[in-house]
């Protein structure tokens, strides 16, 4: 599957319908900070708009949720 960096949403750890992961690293691009989150499966990009990007740390623990309509299935070759 393949899910755009935007279109992840940051919540609490332990949230409903959420994969845990940890912030590995933060890039600030203007207005808009690049996470690096490790999940068990991988590591993702997040964008993240707003005041609550500048309140997140490396090492956080987070949820990272995505809306079903978000997300691209690629059929395998």
């Amino acid at each position: 599957c393949s899910i755009r960096p935007e279109s992840w949403t940051i919540t609490e750890p332990g949230a409903p319908d959420s994969l845990a992961g940890t912030i590995e690293h933060t890039t600030y691009l203007g207005e808009v900070l690049q996470h690096v989150i490790h999940l068990e499966e991988g590591s993702v990009k997040v964008l993240e708009l707003g005041l609550a990007a500048s309140r997140r740390e490396i090492g956080q623990h987070v949820g990272l949720r995505v809306d079903p309509d978000q997300v691209s299935l690629i059929p395998s070759e």
